[in-house]
């Protein structure tokens, strides 16, 4: 692929259905616990709501993406520390899916309370096409978040299995903070590290 065809840019509303896909494929024990498939009903009806929402850790102006020629091939999500977001009201007010209600509670509310207690940025997901994996699109569309961040501490977490992921993020100075026990949506161990990119002194 030329690199010069890239474009690394800020999610617009237009976006959402591709975005949604691959927000959907960032997570292999997340969102397939909550649909089927992203392109599921349930799964475009739900991250539709979330896109608009400006409370939600998936609105729109918290992604950006890569694209070629107009094709967009990778998303990625960052949020600020130090505020309160949601993934689904209905879940946080005990109405709906069980599975949805699952993930609010047992993955995405620890998450925010976590980002209430970080200075920084925190990188929720990142995703590129699987037809485009290992050609240096992740770490293009992950430097421009770095970016545009500012100056902050950044921080993700990730699979420790994830070999491939975990060398992107230290070829961009990321280091580990500590390793835990991560949700799966069942009773699976998944091992799983936390790490940050400090702000420059």
């Amino acid at each position: 692929m030329k690199s010069n065809n890239l474009v690394c840019r800020g999610a617009e509303l237009t976006d959402r259905s591709a975005v949604s896909k691959y927000i959907f494929l960032t997570d292999e024990y997340i969102y397939p616990s909550i649909a089927e498939g992203y392109a599921s009903q349930k799964w475009q009806e739900l991250f539709t709501l979330c896109y608009g929402d400006e409370e939600n850790v998936f609105y729109y102006k918290n992604i950006s993406v890569i694209e070629n020629s107009g094709e967009i091939l990778g998303a990625c999500c960052i949020i600020d520390g130090h505020k309160r977001y949601r993934f689904s009201v209905k879940a946080l007010e005990g109405e709906g899916d069980e599975r949805i209600i699952n993930a609010e509670n047992g993955y995405f509310q620890p998450l925010f309370d976590e980002a209430m207690e970080t200075d920084g940025k925190i990188v929720v997901n990142l995703c590129i096409d699987k037809r485009y994996h290992r050609q240096g699109l992740g770490k293009m569309l992950l430097e421009y978040c770095i970016g545009t961040a500012g100056d902050c501490d950044i921080y993700l977490d990730v699979i420790k299995s994830n070999i491939g992921a975990l060398s992107l993020y230290k070829s961009l100075g990321f280091e580990t903070v500590k390793e835990y026990s991560g949700f799966s949506g069942s009773d699976t161990e998944l091992p799983c590290l936390q790490m940050v990119k400090k702000k420059s002194v």
